[in-house]
């Protein structure tokens, strides 16, 4: 069995990849304005991204002798598209911060294979926050 910090902050990132997942699908319920189209296009496509990486997180924690965690963190509502992206780079930049730390207690744990894959899912986490930077830059 993993050590239990180890375990703790996968259950901690799982549990905000979580939260990430209901935001993504509520914003895209909610997004008004002529950005509508595009944003539920991307929003629902963030969705799907952000589930294969639970999925793997959640089978991580089990292979570690873990359980994945079920609790949701509770989400915000918005119907401006310039709120949804500062959010979605709020929980990006989580994401980032989260993963870097699974990645030290990873590193000091001595799993490498484990690393490797928090270092994949470190790499997504930050490109999709300069994707979002990108798109809150102004024409």
């Amino acid at each position: 069995m993993a050590d239990e910090q180890l375990l703790a902050q996968l259950n901690k990132t799982l549990q905000s990849e979580y939260r990430t997942i209901f935001q993504y699908v509520q914003n895209s319920y909610m997004v008004k304005g002529m950005r509508r189209p595009a944003m539920v296009g991307w929003l629902r496509g963030m969705v799907q991204k952000e589930m294969q990486d639970a999925f793997k997180l959640a089978d991580k924690i089990v292979s570690l002798g873990g359980i994945p965690t079920t609790e949701v963190p509770e989400i915000t509502h918005s119907t401006k598209s310039e709120v949804i992206l500062s959010e979605s780079l709020s929980l990006e930049e989580a994401a980032v911060e989260e993963y870097q730390e699974c990645i030290r207690l990873a590193a000091a744990s001595g799993d490498i294979a484990l690393r490797v894959f928090l270092e994949g899912a470190l790499a997504s986490a930050e490109e999709d926050a300069e994707e979002v930077r990108k798109m809150l830059e102004e024409e």
